[in-house]
């Protein structure tokens, strides 16, 4: 069995000394200044989170460095045995719980497998029983690619990742192959239910999954991170899902409900969330019919080069907390909040319906849903449901389809019907869309009635250009004035200015704290 790292060499910026905490430059691409501008004190750091990190060393010589000064406080678990440093670890590790170079430095553990080990019998037990019980991991950063040599062993083994994804509810963070390589290696890229990383200046190979694997033509990535190489891009990713995972873990309504940690409703924030940008001139583009009756319907969900876009953190937060929002079994019913997310068992031929009220021209409407596909047991079993996602704008009271013509009125560009018969993804991507009420249709439509008889979806959706009118004393802008707005004006005690200034008289002092418990909720 042969395995290379995601990366050729370690690029000669790294051996630099630590950028200092202040100035790294991915984390503004990552919109971590524009979460920390907001939340200041109170922005998560990935405390609490144990993530799970799959090296491709070799032999034993597969660990992050324990005397490195960006882990001080780190727990360093080797899962696959005694081990020796390896460079590709350590910095893969710097970008993914480092105290200068991560977003996510309060993560406190990291539990270590050797590539081979893990695909083998260390955790997945390819051509063996179950995969192992999940050690405590809550996400896993796979900077890797491998290879059997064997389609039948690669297809198991996703297989098995899969799997064991829905079965411990673990996200799996892989990466695509870098530049110069090949799609021709499918571990672990080409699964289903992982979400497939790529690098944000476009470096790294991009494309769809070939007939070797379930379900040819499905596209990757499903979106980019910053990095010069995709080791790099993809523990950024897992460091953004750190922090999501630390805001439901101490958010009293988040953390009563078990489904906003799935790994669909992380992926589906995620990729909803993601700054759908190209480089160089070029437009994100998921390439919707231009004309005719099914003007606006794509059917690849997805841009191919850059899957959703790049991660966006900021934007990836407010979604999750502007909380759950399940729709409707038909279009009646309130509207969506301008940011949420769902998570809803279809059965064959159901739908569910989300209504959204414009006030204003949407700059950019996203919606995302995507699922898992179910693996049983023995892994020879796998079902994969198909659903459809269609735009209606209500018309004196009636809806009216978007596709085709008419509904070209209403947006200037993107997509607003998603037909994927492969790609466990629909995906709408609007630009321009006009005020008014709408209704988004998800419905699922297999071919045939199939197995899983009922299995969730995950949605999530930002129009981002809404902005509420909040009292200023709503400092982290989520609709109430409470114990959240309060550590965020004491973390900024004594600041010149900046959201927790409630009065607005260039301090942020006692007579803030006045103002604020004056509107307390």
């Amino acid at each position: 069995m042969a395995f290379r790292c995601s990366h050729c060499l370690i690029v000669c910026s790294l051996a630099v000394p630590n950028v200092a905490c202040a100035d790294h430059p991915s984390w503004n691409f990552l919109g971590y200044w524009d979460l920390q501008d907001r939340l200041g004190a109170a922005t998560p750091t990935g405390a609490g989170v144990v993530i799970g990190q799959v090296e491709a060393g070799s032999g034993q010589q597969y660990l992050p460095n324990p005397n490195e000064a960006q882990f001080d406080n780190l727990i360093i678990t080797p899962m696959s045995g005694a081990g020796t440093t390896l460079s590709h670890a350590n910095t893969v590790g710097k970008y993914n719980y480092g105290s200068d170079w991560s977003i996510a430095p309060g993560i406190p553990e990291t539990k270590v497998w050797n590539a081979v080990d893990y695909v083998q019998g260390g955790f997945l037990r390819v051509t063996s029983g179950s995969p192992l019980a999940n050690p405590g991991c809550q996400v896993i950063n796979q900077s890797w690619l491998g290879s059997f040599g064997n389609v039948s062993l690669e297809r198991e083994t996703l297989r098995r990742q899969d799997y064991q994804i829905v079965r411990d509810g673990v996200l799996s963070i892989v990466g695509m192959p870098n530049g110069g390589g090949s799609l021709s290696s499918t571990l672990m890229w080409a699964g289903w239910n992982s979400i497939a990383v790529g690098t944000r200046d476009e470096s790294h190979v991009s494309g769809e999954t070939s007939s070797s694997t379930d379900g040819a033509g499905r596209q990757k990535p499903f979106m980019v991170a910053p990095g010069s190489l995709v080791s790099w891009s993809a523990p950024m990713v897992t460091a953004s899902v750190a922090l999501l995972l630390e805001t439901v873990e101490t958010d009293p309504i988040l953390s009563a409900d078990p489904d906003a940690t799935s790994p669909e409703v992380l992926k589906a924030i995620l990729g909803a969330s993601a700054s759908h940008t190209r480089l160089g001139g070029v437009n994100w583009s998921n390439d919707p019919v231009a004309s005719g009756p099914d003007r606006g319907l794509s059917t690849k969900p997805l841009d191919p080069v850059v899957g959703t876009g790049n991660c966006n953190i900021d934007r990836a937060h407010q979604v999750m907390t502007g909380g759950r929002f399940d729709g409707e079994i038909a279009p009646f019913g309130p509207a969506a909040p301008s940011r949420g997310w769902g998570s809803v068992p279809l059965s064959f031929g159901q739908s569910q319906w989300f209504r959204f009220d414009l006030s204003e021209t949407a700059d950019t409407f996203s919606f995302l849903t995507t699922w898992n596909r179910d693996v049983r047991v023995g892994f020879s079993q796998v079902f994969a449901p198909d659903l459809t996602v269609t735009m209606f704008r209500v018309v004196d009271g009636v809806l009216a389809p978007m596709l085709g013509e008419a509904g070209a009125a209403f947006y200037s560009a993107g997509n607003v019907g998603s037909d994927a018969p492969v790609d466990n993804v629909e995906h709408l991507y609007i630009e321009d869309l006009a005020a008014g009420t709408y209704w988004v249709q998800i419905t699922r439509q297999d071919t045939t009635p199939t197995e899983p008889s009922a299995w969730p979806f995950a949605v999530a959706w930002v129009h981002p250009e809404f902005t509420p009118n909040f009292d200023p004393a709503d400092i982290n802008q989520d609709g109430a004035v409470d114990f959240q707005d309060l550590l965020l004006l004491l973390g900024d005690y004594g600041a010149p200015g900046g959201p927790s200034d409630v009065n607005g008289d260039g301090t942020v002092d006692f007579q803030d704290l006045v103002a604020l418990l004056a509107v307390w909720s």
